[in-house]
């Protein structure tokens, strides 16, 4: 432990597999600020110019209780080594506008100088040092405005809002605010009247990989939301805190990080299917989507409501014969994004999933063992089971299920899978292939009255009806660990 010049000693930290971890070899020592801190931050800062005072004005921004302000200001610095930002609880300790720190809490307890009565304290100067490039919050678009050079060259496209152009330079838009330039991103598909998104000149490559670089390294310098009202323009700053798979996974805790890395593209890429690069309209729906996903509402694209929706349907193979099959995609793939995998993690599911993995493959208890673990995984991923206790879905290994507030039912079939492929052995080769309509409807009409069905067919007949395979797949050689995973079906 190291003890600081303001007495009492730091929480004790490691450095542990890449990164920097508390240990409780010892006691902790609430009270006064952290040193060890400042230096985290400064070093994972990524500027040379960036300093430990310039790290401790950060931290000096959130006003802790003096019992827990070294570990809070610790939690501080482990999570800006990982993302480049401050985590979200900080922002309830974050102090006033214009408050001063107060001795004995998480401000300096070094004094300022004196200065005149009536006199107030110089405030930092633009430019001054790579301090301001970290403080500034939603103030960095100011430093991306340029001067107009000729008003003469001005052209204005639209009245509200007050869009412009040079006449010699078509494709750049720009908006005017005090008197400076500040280039626009393209509208894109949809037209939000009132909302544009001011553009950096350092953003990097105009994609997917582009904006997620330009969020890891800087998300100050992301594009920035303005809005326009009573003909004056306000900056709302930037919308992602974080890579937009991390926001993904936040909305949807459960997926395994490929999955959650594909389907953060996937919703870029949908969000603005008119065009390509960064748009306003491609910016607003994929906040709007990972934010109806966070809150259980509905995105603002239909195709984007969740992510079983967003898969592309596998199709059988061997239809004709007696063993149709439906081939198991090796992971999650941007190009045929037919799959979903789950890490697991939580206890209750680890226990669950052992009981699938060292239990029996075939018979009624690996059935059962199967269920009870694919249904508690759906059901911790935010899905409500229907008719789970039904007989009539276990003997076929179906589980239906829907998400709150959506009108989609999910029928997954559930599967232990060894091989590269799920295989369904029928007693002729005219017989309906499995989950096919034609075996919906020679399994209702065997049932007659089976709310389950019934409740299967309506769904069915209203379109409302998506088929999935899933279940666990044994690890191999190469990946030791068993997969669970969940795929769509195509219609035969």
């Amino acid at each position: 432990m190291k003890k600081t010049a303001v007495h009492g000693f730091e929480p004790p930290v490691r450095f542990h597999n890449g990164a920097w971890v508390y240990h409780s070899d010892v006691g902790l020592r609430g009270g006064m600020r952290s040193t060890i801190a400042e230096t985290l931050i400064a070093q994972a800062h990524g500027d040379p110019a960036f300093k430990n005072r310039h790290a401790r004005q950060l931290l000096d921004e959130f006003e802790f209780p003096a019992d827990r302000q070294r570990r809070l200001e610790l939690d501080i610095a482990v999570h800006y080594q990982k993302h480049k930002a401050v985590p979200e609880w900080a922002e309830a300790y974050r102090r006033p506008p214009h408050a001063e720190p107060q001795p004995g809490t998480s401000g300096s307890k070094r004094k300022e100088p004196p200065t005149a009565e009536g006199q107030q304290t110089r405030p930092p100067q633009p430019g001054s040092s790579a301090l301001l490039d970290a403080l500034d919050g939603v103030d960095r678009w100011k430093r991306w405005g340029r001067p107009l050079d000729d008003a003469g060259r001005l052209q204005q496209i639209e009245v509200f809002p007050p869009i412009f152009r040079l006449k010699d330079q078509p494709g750049s838009n720009f908006v005017q605010i005090d008197d400076q330039r500040f280039d626009i991103l393209p509208s894109g598909a949809s037209q939000n009247p009132s909302i544009v998104f001011l553009k950096s000149p350092t953003t990097l490559e105009d994609s997917f990989s582009g904006l997620n670089e330009t969020i890891r390294r800087d998300r100050l310098n992301q594009p920035a939301m303005a809005s326009f009202k009573d003909g004056r323009w306000t900056v709302h700053g930037p919308l992602f805190r974080l890579k937009i798979q991390h926001l993904v996974e936040e909305a949807r805790p459960g997926l395994s990080p490929a999955t959650c890395r594909i389907l953060a593209e996937k919703i870029y890429d949908a969000a603005d299917q008119a065009h390509t690069g960064l748009t306003a309209t491609r910016l607003i729906n994929t906040k709007a989507t990972l934010n109806a996903w966070k809150k259980g509402q509905l995105a603002p694209l239909p195709q984007l409501n969740d992510p079983l929706l967003m898969l592309e349907g596998a199709p059988l193979t061997g239809i004709g014969t007696t063993m149709p099959r439906l081939w198991i995609s090796y992971g999650p793939s941007i190009q045929d994004f037919k799959r979903l995998d789950f890490a697991v993690s939580k206890p209750p599911l680890v226990t669950l999933l052992e009981r699938v993995t060292s239990g029996p493959r075939i018979g009624a208890p690996a059935k059962t063992a199967m269920r009870e673990f694919m249904s508690a995984l759906m059901t911790d991923a935010g899905y409500r089971m229907v008719s789970d206790g039904e007989a009539v879905l276990q003997v076929r290994s179906i589980l239906l299920f829907r998400r709150t507030g959506q009108e989609h039912l999910y029928m997954l079939n559930t599967h232990f899978v060894s091989a590269s492929q799920v295989e369904f052995q029928t007693l002729t080769p005219n017989a309906a292939v499995p989950l096919s309509n034609r075996w919906i409807d020679e399994w209702a009409a065997a049932r007659p009255g089976e709310g389950a069905l019934n409740t299967l067919l309506e769904a069915r007949d209203q379109g409302r009806l998506v088929k999935l395979i899933g279940g666990v797949r044994s690890g191999s050689s190469l990946e030791p660990a068993p997969q669970v995973f969940i795929q769509r079906v195509a219609e035969p």
